[in-house]
């Protein structure tokens, strides 16, 4: 994928949360960073908020379901099946060491991670991925405020923490 194909995806991404917080009723200042860590920053209402935006390619997800594989299971089966905690499991640990960098740069006030697979049409009201998404991240100690997942037709869920 190009970097301008890259690009046009976050900025559909981006558009399509925010889209979604303003329709919440939050009245929204969206300001992108200039170093890279995170990627955005929202001043709402009173508060700062540092948004760090992460992707899973498809790609990523066939490497990952090769290197995990039920020989018997077809990759779509891999991929949206019993394994999407470990995969949820390995996003969010690759950006924990990272959160102490992330409030340094932006000094913000609440830190959210925003999940997307870009382009890849998944989890379109799969509740039962969601719910195992949610339980792993739980089940994780970390330190983001929000975790947030935008998936394809701008469909925008609150992962973590549970209502």
């Amino acid at each position: 994928m190009t970097r301008g194909s890259q690009q046009k995806i976050e900025t559909d991404v981006i558009e399509s949360f925010l889209k979604h917080l303003k329709k919440d009723g939050f009245k929204i200042r969206y300001e992108p960073q200039k170093t890279e860590a995170p990627d955005f920053r929202l001043f709402i209402e009173d508060r700062v908020v540092g948004c760090e935006l992460t992707r899973i390619t498809l790609e990523e997800l066939e490497q990952w379901a090769r290197g995990h594989s039920d020989r018997t299971a077809t990759l779509e089966e891999e991929i949206l099946g019993n394994r999407v905690e470990e995969w949820i499991e390995e996003l969010l640990l690759r950006k924990i060491e990272k959160i102490p960098r992330y409030r340094k740069n932006c000094r913000c006030d609440e830190l959210w991670l925003v999940v997307h697979f870009g382009i890849i049409p998944l989890f379109d009201h799969a509740l039962e991925n969601f719910k195992k998404m949610q339980k792993t991240i739980e089940s994780i100690p970390h330190d983001f405020d929000k975790i947030w997942f935008v998936g394809e037709s701008s469909d925008v869920r609150l992962l973590w923490p549970l209502k």
